[in-house]
């Protein structure tokens, strides 16, 4: 698959935040914020990482506006010694588990890693990421997501974010 057929179109909105955000002016993040809080589109913007499914973010969350600003992503910036582990370890139709898959950067790698024949298990907790990690696991054939934190230990917790 090419970068161009995984890409998933930018919703208006959104790339008029982009615009806005490359433009470097003060307030932007403070604007994105303001209406990531009421435009439903904004709480779920897909975003293009080389040739990976598209990873869906919430732009209520600061670190999501970085990733609108630059998209597409020819590589993922961030976690590049773990993203080379993957690469070197998991092949074609492994089985893989991404505990604690947050953004769903890792899951996204992984499930391209692993292709239509592997199997992809992701376990994320915090429901304020579950929504859009939903979305962007959707467009996984070979993933399934899961609102668990995992633990040596079978018991209640408070999840602190």
């Amino acid at each position: 698959m090419t970068q161009s057929s995984l890409a998933a179109p930018l919703p208006f909105v959104s790339k008029v935040l982009q615009a806005y955000l490359r433009s470097r002016l003060r307030g932007a993040n403070r604007i994105t914020y303001t209406l990531a809080r009421s435009v439903k589109s904004l709480q779920a913007v897909p975003i293009t990482i080389a040739d990976w499914p598209p990873v869906y973010m919430d732009l209520r969350f600061e670190i999501c506006h970085e990733w609108l600003r630059e998209n597409p992503w020819p590589s993922s910036p961030r976690e590049i010694d773990e993203q080379n582990a993957m690469r070197q370890v998991v092949q074609l139709g492994d089985i893989v588990f991404d505990i604690g898959a947050n953004l769903g950067l890792h899951t996204a790698l992984l499930s391209r890693l692993i292709g239509e024949n592997g199997q992809l298990f992701a376990f994320e907790p915090n429901p304020e990421l579950f929504s859009c990690l939903s979305q962007t696991i959707a467009n996984m054939n070979n993933a399934t997501l899961y609102p668990y934190a995992l633990s040596n230990e079978s018991t209640d917790s408070v999840l602190f974010v």
